[in-house]
């Protein structure tokens, strides 16, 4: 529960458990269990139909999720390291690394919350709700990743804030409008190939 409160009120004690906790097997954890809870938050939040397809439908969307999740923290990862590396940031490996867990563990525990109110709303016969919830709590998980974010790369070289600043917004930007280009994309092709 500390690390939680530090996640927003410490943001600075919060990276520091980031940096001293973090391996590649929580990470896989991270990534996966962060994909699933998406595209199953996300579908639930925008569709409805009958059971049991429904469910077959959303479990075959958390696989999608988990390859959409690690495409994104993967192509966000190496775009910041690139910008870091030509910068001349030091460490950039590290930071890079720190960076992809300030994005994942928002958006899990983001998600993790949703899909409660997700379940709460299905049982009540209130979904109509879920939909416009979902779409205006997303961008208060994208402040909050942005503000660990931008703490997590401006803590080590503070004489260039501003510059590293807009930096990790442009690459997380263009990055998340990659993105969602993409699901678009492979959500038109998965809805209009059902469909036929």
């Amino acid at each position: 529960m500390g690390f939680l409160g530090d996640l927003v009120n410490r943001p600075e004690a919060a990276i520091e458990t980031i940096e001293e906790k973090r391996n590649k097997g929580k990470s896989v954890v991270l990534i996966v269990a962060t994909g699933m809870l998406l595209m199953i938050n996300f579908f639930f939040a925008h569709f409805t139909g009958g059971y049991p397809l429904v469910i077959i439908f959303a479990l075959l969307l958390a696989v999608l999720g988990i390859i959409f999740m690690l495409f994104f923290v993967l192509g966000f990862a190496i775009d910041l390291y690139i910008f870091l590396r030509l910068t001349k940031y030091k460490p950039a490996g590290e930071a890079t690394k720190t960076a992809a867990w300030c994005v994942l563990i928002p958006m899990l525990i983001f998600h993790s919350g949703f899909f409660l109110i997700n379940m709460i709303l299905r049982f009540t016969g209130t979904m109509e709700w879920a939909g416009y919830l979902y779409d205006t709590l997303k961008w208060l998980m994208y402040i909050w990743i942005l503000g660990l974010l931008i703490v997590a790369v401006i803590q080590n070289q503070p004489e260039h804030k501003i510059r590293n600043m807009l930096g990790v917004i442009g690459v997380f930007s263009l990055n998340w409008a990659i993105y969602i280009g993409v699901n678009m994309l492979i959500f038109q092709w998965l809805f209009t190939t059902l469909v036929l």
